[in-house]
């Protein structure tokens, strides 16, 4: 019967790997953002317990169809509780400062997506920024 039960227990860890694909890949996300500084800047945040490959990631600004995205190089990698800072040259925005989305993809899977302004979370103001609290967690805040 032992044997059964951890038959049973791997087939549906494997089966639900395959239904939720996102579970696999849930520890890259999307952790901090400034959309009203200059330079605007996005913090991607690996809160897995190894280094993780960003070959094939992308971050979208407005929709995951926008021409607005950011790819990372296939020798991107990201350590460990580790984060990698993103930002844009002085003058050039990706952001609105009223309200956007942010997708991270992989390969064309969604990862992570958080919007801001009308219908999401409250758009930052000057000098603050939205963050994960805690980092890499569930829930949004606004941080001067």
């Amino acid at each position: 019967m032992p044997k059964l039960t951890a038959s049973l227990g791997l087939f549906l860890l494997i089966f639900l790997l395959f239904l939720f694909p996102s579970i696999a890949n849930a520890q890259v996300v999307i952790n901090e953002f400034s959309s009203h500084s200059n330079p605007e800047w996005v913090e991607i945040y690996n809160a897995g317990s190894s280094v993780v490959s960003l070959q094939g990631h992308s971050i979208f600004f407005d929709d995951s169809t926008s021409t607005q995205k950011y790819d990372f190089c296939d020798s991107h990698q990201i350590g460990a509780n580790a984060y990698i800072l993103i930002t844009r040259p002085n003058n050039s925005y990706w952001l609105a400062d009223g309200g956007d989305t942010l997708i991270l993809k992989k390969d064309g899977e969604v990862l992570d997506l958080i919007s801001y302004g009308q219908g999401g979370l409250f758009a930052p103001e000057a000098t603050q920024s939205a963050t994960r609290s805690p980092e890499g967690g569930a829930s949004w805040t606004i941080t001067n």
